[in-house]
């Protein structure tokens, strides 16, 4: 995960998401959809996810939509195949304190985020943007 700005893992009194979760892809809609399901199995819950599909045609961003979870969003952009700017689009979209990055072929274990905000408390001074 990426810091935005100070560190506060407290973050029951806030509307705004700790956590922005990126996820890229492109023409991955089985895939994807695995992603999603790993995050929405987080047993950290302050979070929000952007995927950012990079002009995919197997229905990609109809299957996310159809999810329904209020806490993931689609952003759509004219395929280009930069990653950076894929990166970029959901990195500007998203609200939260933090930013981590899940592949759209790659899934996370149940308690990832909490395991990563655990190490964070502990050690926060050796997290920083450079």
């Amino acid at each position: 995960m990426y810091k935005r700005s100070e560190l506060v893992i407290n973050n029951k009194n806030s509307d705004r998401p700790l956590i922005t979760v990126l996820i890229p892809t492109y023409n991955r809609r089985s895939l994807v959809q695995e992603a999603i399901a790993s995050v929405i199995a987080q047993t950290y819950t302050s979070w929000e996810l952007i995927v950012v599909d990079d002009g995919s045609n197997d229905g990609t961003v109809e299957a996310i939509r159809n999810i329904g979870d209020p806490r993931i969003d689609v952003v759509t952009l004219t395929h280009t195949g930069h990653i950076g700017n894929v990166f970029n689009a959901g990195a500007k979209k998203g609200k939260g304190e933090w930013l981590a990055f899940l592949g759209s072929d790659d899934i996370w274990m149940p308690r990832n985020l909490e395991t990563q905000l655990e190490v964070l408390k502990k050690d926060n001074k050796r997290w920083k943007i450079v």
